[in-house]
Parts: structure tokens; C-alpha cells; sequence
């Protein structure tokens, strides 16, 4: 799969900065320890990244350098995890952010659509998602409002219609499979406020 974008950043190991030559592809970030790409990367599914965040305010690098940073917090299994990369020119990381956020967006996650009607919101949250978070919707039959955990996914495969985005619902994370799954084309967003 072509790279979307490549390069060599600064990236914070255990104790200390290193270079590392970084890979974005419409699927993973992944990085080398030399730009030969000798070796196994390390490689993050856009699917487990949960924010990107850049810090324009500079820190001390190797060498008196002062370095910009790009932080990306990732789920790993049920852990989350904290990727810093980092550069002495804050445009650069500025194209690395937009570029993430653009192929995050287009992900087709590793999971196909007649899965999403059987997934818990727990195996969404782990594996695949775009977004996700509490928010309010209306009651169906009776006035008032719940709270309720929704997930937008972009399915593999055998998704019905454009292939576009989904959005699941569910009342809580026990339960077992999704009340609805909506595809977002579908959807549309009123005009009027919701206040009422």
C-alpha cells in the first residue's frame, strides 16, 4: 500500500529521543528504526488512535534542540498507549497531523457491516471505530431524553448501499449488540433547535 506520508521524525523511546523514519498509509502508522526500513516496524491501526494532539510550546531535544512535539494517544488491547514524535520545524508536524486526521477519516476499519450488528459496544471500543462518545437522544415513544453510547464506524466490506459510515447506538457498555445501526447517509441533521 502506498505511503500517504514519510519521513524522518524525532520519536521519544523510553528515556530519550531517537530518529525514526515514519510511515502513514490509509491503514497504519508505522515507523523503522533507519529510512532502509530494515526490519519489523511498529506499526499503530488508525482504527486504535484516539486523539492527536500537536504541543507548539518547544522542549529540549538531543543537542540542545528545541523540538516541537505531535503526541497520539492509541488503544494497544485494552491499554492506552502514548506516541510522541516530534521535529524542530512545527509546520512539518502541522502536515503530519492534518495528513493523520484526513486518513483517519477514510479508514475502512477491520470490520465488515454484517459483523456491526452483532458487536458489543465493548469489541467496538477496543477494535474499531472512528468516533465515539455519550450523547443524548430522544425517546422513541415517550417524551424525554437518555443517554446513550454512540460509535461511527466505516465497515470493510459488505456494507449495504454508498459503503459510507455507520453510526451504532447502545444503552449501555454490557449490553450486547447495538439497539440500531444507522447508516449515515441516511441521516440528516434539522435546521430548527433541539432546545424545544
Amino acid at each position: 500500500m502506498p505511503a500517504l506520508l514519510e519521513g524522518t521524525l524525532w520519536k521519544w523511546g523510553t528515556i530519550r529521543y531517537n530518529r525514526r523514519h515514519v510511515e502513514l498509509s490509509a491503514q497504519a502508522l508505522s515507523y523503522w528504526h533507519d529510512s532502509a526500513k530494515r526490519g519489523k516496524p511498529k506499526t499503530t491501526s488508525l482504527a486504535a488512535i484516539n486523539s492527536i494532539r500537536l504541543n507548539e510550546e518547544t522542549q529540549k531535544g538531543p543537542q540542545g534542540l528545541k523540538l516541537f512535539a505531535l503526541s497520539i494517544r492509541a488503544r494497544e488491547g485494552l491499554t492506552n498507549v502514548e506516541l510522541l514524535f516530534a521535529s524542530e520545524d512545527c509546520a512539518l508536524l502541522r502536515r503530519w497531523q492534518a495528513a493523520l486526521d484526513a486518513a483517519m477519516a477514510q479508514a475502512v476499519l477491520p470490520i465488515s457491516y454484517s459483523e456491526l450488528e452483532k458487536a458489543s459496544a465493548l469489541r467496538l471500543a477496543v477494535q474499531a471505530h472512528v468516533r465515539h462518545g455519550w450523547l443524548w437522544k430522544k425517546r422513541d415513544h415517550l417524551s424525554g431524553w437518555n443517554r446513550r453510547w454512540f460509535v461511527l464506524v466505516r465497515p470493510s466490506a459488505d456494507a449495504p448501499g454508498d459503503g459510507g459510515a455507520f453510526l451504532l447506538y447502545f444503552s449501555s457498555w454490557a449490553q450486547r449488540a447495538p439497539s440500531r445501526v444507522l447508516a449515515t447517509s441516511r441521516l440528516s441533521v434539522p435546521s430548527h433547535s433541539l432546545a424545544q
